[in-house]
């Protein structure tokens, strides 16, 4: 995981390498997929037209990317895409007008281990954590840049 292949597929106007997080954008039954969920493309079978795409979970599953193609890169995400998502790190770009408290707590809360707050208010990277019983933030030691 982490590391982009040379295989890859065209969906679209957009290309996808084997190694790609992606979105599911839409809810299917059949394949027991859902929106918002992420996963990380396996395999890409350019002869079937045919991406496989394993979960955080070890499940799996195969399709047509051109009977379903609604799903994008999942690197990075929306506030409100993102609720229901759980991950292990988060970073959180914050500018503009559109936040307030609410929109803060989902961000925050979207992760179990780290939270990267990017804001162009402050010159440096400010990284915190929490404890995953308590939930409270407090500011790590290892400030500037680096995910706790």
């Amino acid at each position: 995981m982490g590391e982009l292949k040379e295989l890859h597929a065209f969906v679209g106007k957009d290309r996808f390498y084997e190694g790609d997080r992606i979105m599911f954008r839409r809810n299917d039954r059949d394949l027991k997929v859902k929106n918002g969920q992420m996963g990380n493309i396996l395999r890409v079978d350019n002869l079937r037209k045919q991406l496989t795409v394993g979960f955080d979970n070890d499940q799996r599953v195969s399709f047509s990317h051109e009977e379903y193609d609604q799903f994008g890169l999942g690197y990075a995400s929306t506030v409100h895409r993102a609720q229901g998502v759980t991950v292990g790190s988060s970073y959180v770009f914050a500018v503009g007008g559109q936040w307030d408290r609410h929109t803060a707590y989902v961000a925050a809360s979207r992760r179990v281990s780290s939270l990267v707050r990017l804001s162009p208010k402050y010159t440096t990277t400010e990284a915190y954590h929490s404890s995953t019983t308590g939930g409270s933030f407090s500011p790590s030691s290892s400030a500037g840049g680096k995910v706790v």
